[in-house]
């Protein structure tokens, strides 16, 4: 089994509310940033990008019963101090300003979304619309446990099927969704006219 799949054991996945919005902007504006970078990135964002305040944007997608927005976190260990600082080894102060990075309090590792839709034959589609780890949380399973739940959900809607994104040359993300049973049904040809 892989250690990143067997480590999601320790991951929580919950369904995002109301008072998670300001989070998810946060997370999401994070992704934006990386994505916008990457080869097909801006595209893929003007495409299906959030327009206007973000945080109004998931709050509405909250409201909507065909999509599902989730949180994921991971446990995050308590600052060690006195003697117990010796047994984390040299790199105390390193784990420290991780578990910072991390939100003290709560872990926050990132998020997932995913919408149902009707096919005209009658079935129903799942698509990961969105999918985002903080890079200080990547290789722990946090994308696995999203992907996993995103998908029990998908089922539970009566969806036959699941969709999710990469963009070219990102080699990683394609692998990641490849590693979850998801093969490219459709490659989509881009150039710019200006």
């Amino acid at each position: 089994m892989n250690e990143a799949v067997a480590r999601a054991t320790d991951i929580t996945v919950r369904v995002a509310n109301d008072g998670d919005v300001d989070d998810l902007a946060r997370l999401y504006s994070a992704a934006s940033a990386e994505l916008a970078a990457m080869r097909g990135g801006a595209v893929l964002l003007g495409l299906g990008g959030r327009d206007g305040s973000i945080a109004r944007s998931f709050s509405t997608q909250l409201g909507d019963p065909a999509q599902t927005v989730l949180l994921a976190f991971i446990p995050v260990p308590p600052p060690v101090t006195g003697a117990g600082e010796a047994a984390r080894g040299p790199d105390v102060e390193a784990d420290l300003k991780l578990d910072l990075q991390l939100d003290p309090q709560l872990g926050l590792a990132g998020y997932g979304t995913c919408v149902t839709r009707e096919l005209a034959g009658g079935e129903r589609l799942g698509s990961i619309e969105e999918l985002y780890v903080k890079p200080e949380a990547r290789r722990q399973g946090v994308g696995h446990a999203l992907v996993a739940s995103l998908t029990q959900r998908c089922r539970a809607a009566g969806c036959t099927s699941l969709d999710a994104k990469a963009l070219p040359g990102s080699r990683a993300v394609k692998s990641f969704f490849e590693s979850e049973g998801l093969t490219a049904r459709l490659l989509v040809m881009h150039r710019r006219l200006a």
